[in-house]
């Protein structure tokens, strides 16, 4: 049982004859799909006239209660309902929509997982033919990242207004135990147990100031498991609290609680969807559009860049990575693809922006795109190749960082005021016989922007390095040119 917490778990008469016999089988095979299909309609349609006649409009909110997910204001959304066949029949699934996007985060804070994404009314009828209605909420301790694995948390299992019926712990390897919500378990209860274990389960939301979006602390909830003396309560006569029905009307046989797992939406939104978590990129796979991904993929056909490429790459799981995690302080990654090809006004690289979007599982999905100049770049120094790569890499990670997102001029400002020196040791890593000056001079030579619009704060900031305009210009053309530096097989 620790062993779930610790995790928190498919000929011409017969031709006539055969004829008429295949109309009469089609027929009836048509007519058997409308009355399916009807009867499915009439099952939902029966199961909301229930929901809105006898529980919306009965259901009062409980008296102080403490639990911060009944706050949120929800609603079913029948229009994409489904039928699920559980142990007791057919039951009616419907998901649910909040008015605030409210998430937990598995234990390593990898992931999060909406209760948008996680919670659905259940109504069914039991072997009486009386209705039930509950509201399942699925606490994830591991985000379950595609519809094969199995579900590792808890699932609860409360009456509309949130008077708490029962509760499972499964260990994400198909096995489960009962639990009771910590709020049902009075003080004597807690006197005469012998053992008891809970599980506390927080609720965050995203806040965003200034650009930057930090999980905040909304609430939380707690669940129990444990045996328990006779205390006149319910869960004595020494039995396993939590077993048994509590709150709402009395059934003989409980639901399967494997049933409560049939649902499942991907992380695309999907009902029964077929996106998976990818962990270097997210969502993927399903209706995103994207099938696969790389954190990072070279397409570079030239082989002098590539060449040059091979050595940025060996450092950029050290030198570079830590520039950038340092910076932003994250160890995301991202979906980075390099390429050679045209480039117009004879720059020697650009990057763009491919796709940019945050699923709702908060899980943000980045492609950018560095093209090298494949007419002019090779036949520079490798230094100056080095430093075009360097250059573009960073404006990559701004733009995944919204910093000054695809504005270039504010990007270099960024660079010039706060990188320069970490740009130039990265280069250095990988030529070491680059000197300071020059190395200096090839990374201001990526700020033109800077010269051509702000003369004033262009001549403070190269002053900082003992240099000038005319000496970063003949430095940047001898490396350019392949005068000095380290050439390349395209340059000999």
């Amino acid at each position: 049982m620790r062993k779930i917490y610790a995790l928190l778990k498919q000929y011409v008469l017969a031709s006539i004859l055969l004829f008429i016999a295949t109309i009469v089988i089609y027929s009836c095979k048509k007519d058997k799909g409308s009355s399916i299909n009807q009867d499915s309609k009439e099952i939902i349609a029966d199961a909301k006239s229930y929901f809105e006649q006898k529980i919306l409009n009965k259901s009062l909110r409980i008296p102080n209660d403490p639990n911060f997910r009944h706050s949120i204001i929800k609603k079913p959304v029948w229009s994409r309902s489904v039928i699920r066949k559980i142990s007791l029949g057919d039951a009616v699934v419907v998901p649910i929509v909040f008015d605030e996007d409210i998430f937990t985060m598995d234990k390593d804070d990898a992931y999060k997982s909406f209760l948008s994404r996680t919670s659905y009314l259940m109504i069914y009828k039991d072997k009486k033919e009386n209705m039930h209605a509950e509201w399942v909420t699925l606490l994830n301790i591991k985000v379950k990242k595609n519809r094969n694995e199995h579900f590792s948390g808890i699932a609860v299992i409360e009456e509309w207004n949130g008077t708490f019926k029962k509760a499972f712990a499964f260990d994400g390897l198909g096995n489960y135990e009962k639990m009771s919500s910590s709020s049902s378990i009075t003080r004597q209860q807690i006197s005469y147990s012998r053992f008891i274990t809970c599980v506390t389960i927080p609720h965050y939301s995203t806040i965003t100031v200034g650009g930057i979006s930090t999980s905040s602390f909304r609430g939380s909830e707690t669940f129990c498991y444990g045996s328990f003396e006779n205390s006149g309560d319910e869960g004595g006569n020494g039995s396993t609290y939590g077993y048994g029905h509590s709150g709402g009307e009395q059934q003989d046989e409980e639901v399967d609680p494997s049933n409560y797992l049939l649902y499942f939406i991907d992380c695309n939104g999907d009902i029964d969807g077929s996106a998976i978590i990818d962990d270097n990129c997210g969502c993927i796979q399903g209706n995103t559009g994207i099938q696969s991904c790389a954190d990072i993929t070279d397409k570079i056909k030239n082989k002098c860049l590539d060449s040059v490429w091979i050595k940025v790459k060996d450092t950029l799981n050290n030198k570079i990575a830590n520039i950038l995690n340092n910076t932003f302080n994250t160890s995301d990654k991202i979906n980075f693809k390099i390429v050679d090809g045209n480039i117009d006004g004879g720059y020697s690289a650009k990057t763009e922006v491919v796709t940019d979007k945050v699923n709702s599982d908060g899980i943000h999905i980045f492609d950018v795109k560095v093209t090298l100049n494949k007419n002019t770049l090779p036949s520079a120094s490798q230094e100056f190749i080095a430093t075009t790569m360097v250059h573009e890499i960073m404006h990559a990670y701004f733009d995944s960082q919204k910093t000054y997102y695809t504005q270039q001029f504010q990007q270099h400002r960024n660079m010039a005021e706060n990188y320069i020196d970490d740009l130039k040791n990265a280069v250095q890593a990988i030529y070491s016989s680059l000197d300071d000056k020059a190395a200096y001079a090839l990374i201001l030579n990526g700020f033109g922007d800077i010269f051509k619009n702000d003369l004033t704060y262009w001549n403070s900031l190269v002053s900082k390095y003992d240099l000038d305009t005319a000496q970063i210009i003949n430095i940047r053309d001898d490396h350019k040119t392949h005068n000095s530096g380290t050439k390349t097989a395209c340059s000999q």
